[in-house]
């Protein structure tokens, strides 16, 4: 039997109040096979470089992988060599893929010359991120260039390097078509980021099985392997 492309996994964020240790230990009791660690709290780019090293080497220990790590670096705000020290955290840790902001400027009214810049910026921190043997990606983000399947896709598509590339997540259900959205960011997706919202409120992902099932069957028939990472719950409760 073929198996899947997908593997499932946990945004350490959502549980920003826990230690990595009970990060991990919730992990291992969902079963899941994957964690990306988030550079706010768990895994700071400041923590010395043997505490980095130890959070990726329990993370195997446990039997899963580090699938990324979720830096806080936004294009166009921080100098582009502050990538570096962020590029070396992801080494420490043992993930080939480094998640980022994008440009702040909604897409709505973004200029063509808007993106030239975004696009040449781009360009140049995915070269930081190819020299570090690394790839980046941005996730959709409301307020930023990429707010939609479309401009996330558009950013990617108009980047054209393999060290670039974006995450998806739907968004609120009946808010755009994420089928739609999908199947433009499938030749330009890193991973995906799950959860399910009605209005602001976090609702079990059961709730979702409608507007998750056909996104998840148009997945496991691309032969890239990808994680799908839980990143909000219910009440924030690990028991979600």
């Amino acid at each position: 039997m073929k198996s899947s492309p997908l593997s499932t996994g946990l945004c350490s964020v959502t549980f920003r109040k826990l230690s990595a240790t009970d990060v991990l230990a919730w992990a291992q009791r969902a079963g899941l096979d994957a964690i990306e660690w988030g550079g706010d709290l768990h895994a700071s780019p400041t923590l010395a470089p043997s505490a980095l090293e130890e959070i990726g080497a329990r993370t195997r220990d446990a039997g899963l992988q580090v699938s990324s790590y979720g830096s806080y670096f936004r294009m166009g705000d921080a100098p582009e060599a502050a990538l570096d020290p962020i590029l070396e955290a992801a080494q420490r840790l043992g993930t080939r893929i480094v998640r980022i902001w994008p440009v702040k400027i909604p897409s709505a009214i973004a200029s063509e010359e808007d993106w030239r810049r975004a696009t040449d910026l781009a360009r140049r921190l995915a070269e930081r991120a190819k020299a570090a043997g690394l790839e980046l990606a941005t996730e959709f983000h409301r307020g930023y260039l990429t707010d939609s399947g479309a401009s996330a896709a558009r950013l990617a598509r108009e980047t054209n390097h393999p060290n670039f590339r974006s995450f998806y997540q739907v968004y609120l259900e009946g808010e755009g078509d994420p089928s739609a959205e999908l199947d433009r960011m499938l030749p330009h997706l890193s991973h995906v980021h799950v959860y399910h919202l009605s209005g602001n409120e976090r609702r079990p992902l059961a709730d979702g099985a409608r507007v998750w099932a056909p996104l998840l069957k148009k997945l496991a028939a691309d032969p890239r392997p990808r994680a799908l990472l839980l990143e909000f719950v219910r009440g924030d409760a690990p028991e979600q």
